[in-house]
């Protein structure tokens, strides 16, 4: 990984970190029986030292492609629907005057 960015670096290090937790949270045996493979394969992907593909460069390979691993019970939502979410909010709390104001949507 010695030519990846550092931005990309990063990246492929948060999602190497999300995979081993998740096989940590989960165990390599769950892991290996959900996917149809032996438990050593799984430990080797964990720990491959650069020579094959491993879990470190299929994180990478994710970050490269612009994908983040996050656990399944996450939602993600695009920053700009976010925002203006939060914009409405804000704008809506500033007018009210106390709880009684804030629920009267008639203003």
């Amino acid at each position: 990984m010695n030519s990846v960015s550092a931005a990309l670096r990063d990246k492929s290090r948060k999602n190497h970190s999300a995979i081993l937790q998740a096989i940590g949270r989960t165990g390599q045996q769950v892991a290996a029986d959900c996917i149809g493979t032996s438990v050593s394969t799984v430990s080797r992907w964990q720990s491959s030292d650069g020579t094959a593909m491993g879990l470190e460069q299929i994180a990478t390979l994710l970050a490269a492609i612009g994908l983040k691993v996050v656990p399944v019970e996450m939602k993600c939502f695009p920053a700009h629907e976010v925002a203006a979410l939060f914009t409405l909010a804000k704008a809506h709390l500033a007018r009210a005057q106390n709880v009684e104001s804030m629920l009267n949507f008639e203003e």
